[in-house]
């Protein structure tokens, strides 16, 4: 069961963030450019985990704000696909984020980027670090901060099948 502090936390933080578009997000194709879609996905993860307090100390409106000033976080990976072309629309895009896995000292955040179509124009997944601040080293993932991840928990998403290693041009194979 989750502590009240978890609980709270919860029923603030909502899975699905509204992100507004600019215009210099089209690029020379007329459709929104891969650097604008990761951008989308940055704004997404930042209102949905926190934003740092610089000489305040934690963070404000997110999961993360219940650690105090001496957790940092960064992004050891990232996956992303994209699937259809997104072009500049006045409405937000749509991003419902979700936690994938929670490890000893990180944790996947997988996103879900849509606008007005029947599916996910992009998916992503990062793993984010925790750290202590002061000294470089892991920060542990235990107590209340762990329940609250747990009750974003779901299933990876479904990436598409990518070709093996194996035929991969720059590992010297040329039986393609």
């Amino acid at each position: 069961m989750a502590s009240p502090q978890a609980a709270e936390l919860y029923e603030r933080c909502p899975r699905s963030i509204t992100v507004e578009l600019r215009f210099d997000d089209v690029n020379s194709a007329g459709h929104l450019g891969n650097a604008a879609l990761v951008r989308v996905l940055d704004e997404a993860r930042i209102r949905f985990l926190g934003q740092p307090l610089p000489g305040l100390g934690g963070h404000a409106d997110g999961l993360l704000e219940i650690l105090d000033g001496t957790v940092g976080k960064v992004i050891g990976q990232q996956t992303i696909e994209y699937r259809r072309e997104l072009e500049y629309s006045r409405a937000p895009l749509v991003a419902t984020l979700w936690i994938t896995h929670i490890g000893t000292s990180s944790f996947s955040l997988a996103a879900a980027i849509s606008d007005t179509g029947p599916a996910p124009a992009v998916l992503a997944e990062a793993t984010y670090i925790l750290t202590d601040r002061s000294s470089g080293r892991p920060w542990p993932i235990v107590g209340v901060f762990r329940d609250v991840l747990s009750q974003y928990l779901g299933e990876p998403p479904q990436f598409r099948l990518r070709p093996s290693a194996s035929s991969a041009p720059w590992q010297g194979n040329t039986s393609h």
